[in-house]
Parts: structure tokens; sequence; C-alpha cells
């Protein structure tokens, strides 16, 4: 994310990276707001911010529209189309999610929340042993908590065998 590239040159990132180390999900929510209304125009900061709300405040209405109108507008942005995956998994259209990754060269896909997203939606169509994978990354990363229950729900389901398209 963002705030793992750039630390040192951008006070935001430093702030969302302070409330990533500290697992602070409400902080990392406001850093993200803050930085999402002041930079409209950068769709990273856009994607990131909706990843960020999927993620840890999934029920707030609005974050699938913003997806797919930024995936519309950046098509060949990985973060982009990052963000409109998790979207369609949190609508439980989990194997449009899994396609629209598939084949995709994402860059920093060793970023744990990234990892995490592919993860979840691995683990949804069925591909367990891959979601693993993802899942090994992003565990080895300090996880807010709705995250790590997205994780331990998502292993779960991988151990208890097919999963169909489900998400949370």
């Amino acid at each position: 994310m963002i705030s793992r590239q750039f630390p040192a040159e951008n006070p935001c990132g430093n702030l969302a990276a302070q409330a990533l180390a500290n697992g602070n999900a409400d902080q990392l929510w406001r850093v993200y707001t803050s930085w999402s209304q002041a930079a409209p125009a950068d769709p990273q900061v856009q994607a990131e911010y909706l990843m960020i709300g999927l993620l840890i405040r999934p029920f707030e209405p609005g974050f699938a529209t913003c997806a797919a109108d930024l995936f519309r507008q950046y098509p060949a942005n990985a973060v982009c189309r990052m963000a409109q995956a998790l979207a369609l998994w949190r609508a439980n259209r989990s194997v449009e999610a899994a396609a629209l990754l598939d084949g995709q060269n994402i860059p920093f896909a060793d970023e744990p929340r990234f990892a995490l997203i592919r993860g979840l939606i691995l683990s949804s169509v069925g591909r367990s042993a891959e979601s693993e994978k993802m899942f090994a990354i992003a565990a080895a990363a300090k996880l807010l908590p709705a995250e790590q229950s997205l994780l331990k729900q998502a292993a779960d389901r991988n151990r208890s065998g097919p999963a169909g398209s489900k998400s949370p």
C-alpha cells in the first residue's frame, strides 16, 4: 500500500503506517478518509480508501459503486482492479472477482492486504491451496482485528472443504 511505498514522502502515509502498526482501525479509517478527500484525483489513494473500507467497514453504502466507477475510469490500474475485485467479493460475486484477478500482474502482490484480499477471493471459489499461500503472506504482517477475523473465517472454510462463492 502507499504507506509502505512512500512512507517518508507523505505525512498521510506515515499516519497510516502508524495506525496499521498499532492495529488501530478507527485511526486508519480517519487517515484514509482524510487522504481520500485531499486527493480525489489520485486513483491509488481512492482505491486503497475503498479497500480499507470494504475490509473494515463493509456495511457502509457506496463502496461497491465507487469501486466500479474507479475501475471503469482506470481499468489498467492494478490497485483499482483489486478494489473492484474486493467489492465484487463483498457482493457475493466471488467467481467474477477471481476472474478479474486471474492472470493479472498485481504489483505489490506480496503486500499483506493485497495478499489477504486475493486469498479471501480464492478461498471463496474453492481454491484453498492458492489462498493459503496468500494467507501466509498476510498473516506475517500485523493485521487489523477485522482483517484477522476475515482471514480466520476463510482459513476455516478452506479446512472444511469446497466453498462455493460465499463471502461474509
